[in-house]
């Protein structure tokens, strides 16, 4: 019978999902388990400790929305970070550029980096890893084979898609070398994608 009125509380708290202090008052009613209660009462101080550190996050200024590769510190390449970022525009097979989009921005709309202005003062520009491209046609100059190919086969994995940039370096045009991930489960590397995909 105890098993019984357990299951049954149980399924009634998920149907209702009712707010911990309600379910921590409804359990002291009821007299069940303490191993029930003690997970109940936990919530309240989970919540508060991630609210804190949220809090302490946005006021600490970490993590910050980099509005440009140069805003992104030394510090993060070296241990290097990953960046939640939307893509906003490919360039060509080797090269994207997006927008820094912390989970947290999504919280705050204010928090969010600038939205207006020039692409290039607003994202960040990222070459992949272990990849070099063929060139697209630009600036007069004619592409090379498979250029076109290449950046068609990024856009259509990443363009307007949320990605994950795992920081590696610098190169000698201020554009972030990351290994870049796209993908919910099982993130795939873009970079190897678009190698076997060549």
């Amino acid at each position: 019978a105890l098993c019984s009125d357990l299951w049954q509380e149980r399924k009634q708290t998920r149907k209702t999902m009712l707010p911990p202090l309600l379910l921590l008052t409804a359990s002291a009613a009821t007299g069940s388990t303490p191993s029930l209660r003690r997970l109940i009462s936990r919530r309240p101080l989970l919540s508060a400790g991630a609210a804190a550190a949220l809090g302490w996050s946005i006021n600490a200024g970490r993590p910050r929305v980099y509005a440009t590769v140069a805003d992104i510190p030394d510090d993060e390449f070296r241990r290097h970070a990953t960046l939640r970022c939307r893509v906003v525009k490919v360039s060509d097979g080797d090269t994207l550029r997006c927008e820094h989009e912390p989970l947290w921005s999504a919280l705050i709309p204010s928090a969010g980096g600038p939205k207006k202005g020039k692409l290039s003062a607003r994202s960040l520009s990222v070459r992949l890893y272990a990849i070099d491209a063929p060139e697209t046609a630009k600036a007069g100059r004619p592409g090379q084979p498979l250029g076109g190919a290449a950046t068609a086969f990024v856009s259509a994995a990443v363009l307007s898609k949320l990605v994950q940039v795992k920081l590696l370096s610098r190169d000698q045009y201020g554009r972030a070398v990351g290994v870049v991930s796209v993908g919910a489960l099982g993130r795939r590397d873009l970079s190897e994608a678009l190698s076997k995909h060549t």
